[in-house]
Formats: C-alpha cells, sequence, structure tokens
C-alpha cells in the first residue's frame, strides 16, 4: 500500500496567542517517527496537511500577529534589527502572518494548503494579548 493513504481531518491546536516574541510558542508540532518524542501519535511517518486557520481578536484594538511554519530543528527568532523572521536559515520565506493587523473584535482565516513534515511546528506570537488561534487540518499516514 501507499504512503499517506489514510487522512484523518481534525482540529490540529487552539490556544491564546502570546505577546511578544519571547513569549513565541509553538502550537502545533507534526508528529515524528521517534518513539521516544513527546508529540507522537502514531508508530509510522506522518504528514499534516495544513488546511484553514482562524484567528480571533477578543479585544477592542487592532493586534498585529506572526505566524510561521518553522522546519524541524528550527525556530521563529528575532534579528538584530527589530524585525522577525520564521526559521533561522528560511527568512521571511515561511511566515504566513508577518506584523498583519487583526482588527478590534473580529475573526480573520487563512485558507489554503500547506504541508508539514515531521517535526515541522506552527509558531506565533502577537502585539499584545487578546488573540486565538484555532488550526485545523489533517494528519496523513
Amino acid at each position: 500500500m501507499s504512503k499517506f493513504q489514510n487522512i484523518v481531518a481534525s482540529r490540529l491546536a487552539q490556544g491564546a496567542i502570546p505577546a511578544t516574541v519571547t513569549n513565541i510558542i509553538s502550537f502545533y508540532i507534526s508528529p515524528t517517527n521517534n518513539p521516544q518524542a513527546t508529540n507522537q501519535v502514531t508508530p509510522t511517518t506522518v504528514q499534516t496537511y495544513l488546511k484553514d486557520m482562524d484567528i480571533c481578536n477578543t479585544t477592542s484594538s487592532s493586534i498585529s500577529v506572526y505566524i510561521f511554519i518553522v522546519q524541524n530543528g528550527s525556530t521563529a527568532v528575532a534579528n538584530g534589527n527589530g524585525s522577525y523572521t520564521g526559521g533561522v536559515s528560511n527568512g521571511l520565506g515561511n511566515a504566513l502572518f508577518y506584523n498583519t493587523p487583526i482588527p478590534a473584535n473580529s475573526v480573520v482565516q487563512w485558507t489554503g494548503t500547506q504541508i508539514l513534515n515531521p517535526g515541522d511546528s506552527i509558531q506565533g506570537f502577537a502585539t499584545a494579548t487578546g488573540c486565538v488561534l484555532t488550526i485545523s487540518g489533517a494528519q496523513a499516514t
């Protein structure tokens, strides 16, 4: 049987987006083949399909967000000039949202198809507290 024939759709992650890059978090980490890894969900290689992200601003002020798809082994880091890149070696090429204002009391939705390889992650932060990120997609084995 070919790889990646079993596809299971799911909510991949949901949580508050932290304020400031020093509090950046990984919202989702694609499972790896390592059975000792804390993010392991299946014993086989898994590819994750990112299909939808909703960012809800629950405040009365606009908040800018930064969301990145980061390759395994990298992080979204701050540059010396105060700008931010997703991944040490990837530059801005993996930003899905970069200094994107989310209007007060509203939802911004991203839809598309992105593939996360084992160990890749979705990382992000905002300029203030008050935004929630919901990520949907599927895992294929």
